[in-house]
């Protein structure tokens, strides 16, 4: 069958797919099938003024891994003419990301070389773990008794813990130099992006505000080279960059682009799972019971890691039920077949995460949250069953998902050791539209991402020491 018999709603319902992308491609699946093909003028944001392009979505499975793991898909932003010479506009984050790195520049045929040169750090989770847990206890330090907002706390703790990565045994001094200006990147780029009316294109002041980014992470560079912190781990990102030849502009922008997408989308999963357990006293309780049996009450959660499968079935559900940053995108670079149709190279073919999350077909009660019900779900392929894809998928799929793992599993350990936790609001189960709560709460942002914009409330209880208990989920 032809490109043109791909069945979809011909033009794009532009506000729709504005104000509750995810939830709007899920209608279309619903609708039309597993794949869905529409006139629209750019995925990242519709433009009802331009000239609109046949964009294809697809969720079943193999249709999903065909497209993330075959050479005749490269990857593609389809932002280029919402960003500018510094500044690209990313539709799957709150934040845009500084121009130029490697995280901007696709490679031909395969991984970019840059990526290639940043493995070491990927896949150090065992050396960095320790890292990890210390700047994680050192951002639950902060957190007191009473309500917090989760999002904030956890998007600074992931932040901080991610500095470690970033720049090893400098990192708490990193953090508290940069954490304010990171704080006022994001504060801009939340009350710029939650109208749905914004435009995606980078205006002045977001280039001020980037800058503003950028001169953080050179902070954070002259942190990482003052004299007596040691440069020899060659595990870090500005080690193994450094060493890698570039310079320091070069290393800065490269970790503004690291934090942006290392620290929001765990950061967001980590609250929403927090809330969660909030509205879920057996499961919190089952949690705890598992930390406090296996750690004890003062015990080291990262020397027990492995043993906290019910912590680390939590996390996984986590990132399939609160997936936070829901668009991926590949565009076909030869003439090719998909589902049955033909698809001529240039199309762009996306992939709503959501929506592949949603399908019944892929998963038993899909709007149901049960991490003991959905065995072994696996971070690094798309399988046809519990097709799980946070991470995307293929070598171009998220170099650090190992890391963001780690760095959730640690984290929700330490927290349920530390914390019990109430709430007094939740979002509205079809949460998926980005609509405003009825209880105060904001709305989403309305893009590729799961982001709150009034924040997730939610209230501490310092736990007291206990029995050593064994519970179940």
């Amino acid at each position: 069958m032809g490109f043109a018999d791909i069945p979809g709603p011909g033009l794009a319902d532009v506000e729709a797919y504005n104000s509750r992308n995810h939830q709007y491609l899920l209608e279309q699946h619903e609708k039309y099938g597993d794949m869905v093909a529409m006139n629209i003028s750019s995925m990242a944001r519709a433009d009802r003024s331009a000239p609109t392009k046949r964009v294809v979505f697809v969720r079943q499975p193999a249709m999903c891994r065909k497209v993330l793991t075959s050479e005749e898909f490269a990857k593609t932003w389809d932002a280029g003419d919402k960003s500018s010479d510094t500044v690209d506009y990313v539709h799957n984050l709150v934040q845009p990301m500084l121009g130029n790195t490697v995280f901007n520049k696709q490679g031909e045929g395969g991984a970019h070389e840059g990526r290639l040169q940043l493995k070491p750090m990927f896949n150090a989770t065992k050396q960095l773990s320790p890292g990890f847990a210390q700047q994680i206890d050192l951002a639950l330090d902060s957190w007191k008794e009473g309500k917090v907002d989760a999002l904030g706390a956890c998007h600074d703790l992931i932040r901080q813990a991610l500095l470690f990565a970033i720049a090893g045994s400098a990192a708490t001094e990193a953090d508290a130099q940069t954490r304010d200006a990171f704080h006022d990147v994001l504060d801009h780029f939340i009350s710029r992006y939650q109208s749905s009316g914004h435009s995606a294109h980078v205006s002045a002041e977001d280039e001020e505000m980037m800058a503003v980014a950028k001169e953080a992470g050179m902070r954070v560079v002259r942190a990482w080279r003052r004299e007596g912190v040691p440069q020899d781990d060659d595990k870090t990102m500005l080690a193994v960059m450094s060493k890698a030849g570039n310079s320091d502009d070069e290393m800065a922008a490269m970790l503004v682009n690291t934090i942006i997408a290392g620290a929001e989308a765990p950061g967001s999963t980590l609250a929403q799972l927090l809330q969660e357990l909030a509205f879920n006293a057996p499961l919190q309780q089952a949690l705890a019971a598992e930390v406090q049996t296996i750690a004890g009450d003062h015990g080291d959660v990262l020397a027990v890691n492995k043993q906290l499968k019910q912590v680390e079935a939590c996390v996984m559900e986590g990132l399939r039920f609160f997936a936070p940053a829901t668009l991926v995108q590949r565009q076909a670079i030869v003439d090719t077949t998909l589902g049955g149709f033909k698809i001529p190279a240039g199309t762009v073919v996306g992939m709503c995460v959501s929506a592949v999350h949603r399908d019944a077909k892929n998963f038993a009660n899909p709007w149901t949250f049960d991490p003991s019900g959905r065995g072994k779900l696996n971070p690094f392929m798309v399988k046809d069953t519990n097709p799980f894809m946070t991470f995307s998928g293929g070598q171009r799929g998220c170099p650090g998902r190992h890391l963001g793992i780690m760095m959730l599993r640690l984290a929700l350990g330490k927290i349920v050791q530390r914390f019990e936790l109430t709430a007094q609001w939740r979002r509205p189960a079809d949460h998926l539209t980005g609509a405003a709560t009825s209880s105060g709460g904001g709305g989403g942002i309305p893009k590729f991402v799961e982001w709150q914009v009034g924040g997730i409330p939610v209230q501490l209880i310092r736990r007291r020491p206990q029995a050593s208990v064994v519970a179940k989920l």
